[in-house]
Formats: C-alpha cells, sequence, structure tokens
C-alpha cells in the first residue's frame, strides 16, 4: 500500500507540467476582448487620417557630402582597389 507521500509525491510529479505550461500562456488570451487592440479606436483613427507622419526635417535631403569622392569609393569598392598608400612625412631630429 502506498504511502501519503509516495501519492504527495505523485500528484506534485503530475502537475508540475501543468504549471511550467501555464507560465507560457499569453495574457491576452485570457481577455474578453474580441482583438488585442479592442478599445483603441482612438489611436487608431489618429494614426489612419494623418497626413504626413514623417517629421518636417526628414524632407530636407541636401547632405553635406562630397559627391565625386563619394562616387569614386564606390568604384573603388565594386573594384576591390584599394587607393595607393600615401608614405607619412618623415621628421629629421637632432
Amino acid at each position: 500500500m502506498p504511502r501519503a507521500i509516495d501519492l504527495l509525491r505523485a500528484g506534485m510529479i503530475a502537475c508540475a507540467p501543468a504549471l511550467f505550461l501555464s507560465a507560457c500562456a499569453e495574457p491576452l488570451t485570457r481577455s474578453d476582448a474580441l482583438w488585442p487592440h479592442s478599445g483603441d479606436a482612438v489611436a487608431a483613427n489618429r494614426i489612419a487620417h494623418t497626413i504626413d507622419p514623417w517629421p518636417r526635417a526628414s524632407a530636407d535631403t541636401a547632405f553635406p557630402t562630397n559627391g565625386a569622392r563619394v562616387a569614386e569609393s564606390i568604384v573603388r569598392y565594386k573594384t576591390s582597389k584599394a587607393p595607393e598608400a600615401i608614405a607619412p612625412p618623415v621628421l629629421v631630429t637632432r
């Protein structure tokens, strides 16, 4: 006849997977809403009726760059040619 401690241990072993798997359940699955984002109608309408969501500064495309230098670096990248090495200046001290 099994002892009470053996029955308790068997019950704990049987309930352990259910306990561990309950942590994997998403809390949204237990809500009364039809959709997880239900109740955000005001926010959804604001986004839907926004004319231009980008900031005004994003329209500025005048970047302070040197186009010739960038084009030369792209050609070097595509041809896998490194630029010629420049010798460092030699300093003579006495």
